[in-house]
Formats: C-alpha cells, sequence, structure tokens
C-alpha cells in the first residue's frame, strides 16, 4: 500500500519525463504489477492527451495573441499613452501657473502648493521611467500564459 502510494505521487512526473532514471524505473516496475496505478496512470494518460487536444484546437488563444499582437493596436496605444502623459502635464503646470499669479493667497501657501505640485510631477516621472526601464529589461515579456 505505501509503494502504491509513493507511485501515485509520483504518476505526474512520470507521464510527464520528469523523474530521474531510477524513480521512473521503481514506477515503471510497480505498474507492471499493479492494477489500480496502472488503470490511475491510463486515467491520467488519456487526461493528459485530452488536454493536449484541447490547446490545439482552441484558436481563442491564437486570436488573442493576433489582437494583443496587433501593430495599429500597440501604435494606438503607445500614443494614446503620450497624450495622456502630455496633457497631465499640460494640466498640472497650468494648475501650478495659475496658482502661483493668484493674488489672494499667501506666499506660505503658494510655495506649499507649488512644491506638493513639483513633488507630485516628480514621482509621476520617476514612476514611469522606472516602468519604461523595466519595458525594456522584463525578461519575462515574451512569456504567455
Amino acid at each position: 500500500m505505501k509503494q502504491c502510494n509513493d507511485v501515485k505521487e509520483k504518476l505526474s512526473g512520470y507521464l510527464d519525463g520528469e523523474l530521474t532514471q531510477q524513480d521512473s524505473q521503481q514506477v515503471r516496475v510497480h505498474l507492471e504489477g499493479c492494477d489500480d496505478c496502472t488503470k490511475l496512470h491510463q486515467e491520467l494518460f488519456d487526461l493528459k492527451k485530452k488536454i493536449k487536444t484541447v490547446e490545439s484546437d482552441n484558436g481563442e488563444a491564437v486570436e488573442l495573441d493576433k489582437i494583443i499582437n496587433d501593430l495599429g493596436a500597440k501604435q494606438t496605444q503607445h500614443w494614446g499613452w503620450i497624450m495622456v502623459i502630455i496633457g497631465y502635464v499640460m494640466i498640472v503646470g497650468y494648475a501650478i501657473v495659475a496658482f502661483l499669479i493668484d493674488n489672494q493667497l499667501n506666499t506660505f501657501e503658494k510655495i506649499a502648493t507649488f512644491l506638493l505640485g513639483i513633488g507630485g510631477l516628480l514621482l509621476f516621472y520617476s514612476v514611469l521611467r522606472q516602468r519604461l526601464i523595466a519595458l525594456k529589461t522584463d525578461k519575462y515579456k515574451d512569456i504567455n500564459l
């Protein structure tokens, strides 16, 4: 019974060819003499075969890759982000200038708000810069799930 439990734990690795030669040989020898484990091995083998068939027949994954990697969509997204960033910088810049020329506020309020605005822009820039660097150096960017 203990040997069956050991073999059942190793069946998935056996099917995937991930076991050492010794473990693989132990599983193979056990399967020759145990009907229950042989039945489970066959069920797992059939399931693995069905999954491969579904994966290869599934056109949705191929279509999704086409949509994600579409050059027109990538360019549109690229230009959209550039416009959003420029618009953000323009609005914040305008707000800062309008705030500074307002005569109803004292100097302390103007300086404190100016520093908050510039700090926000600098933080935005630093995060944007980090994301762009990460995008270029990301070793997982070409992995499809």
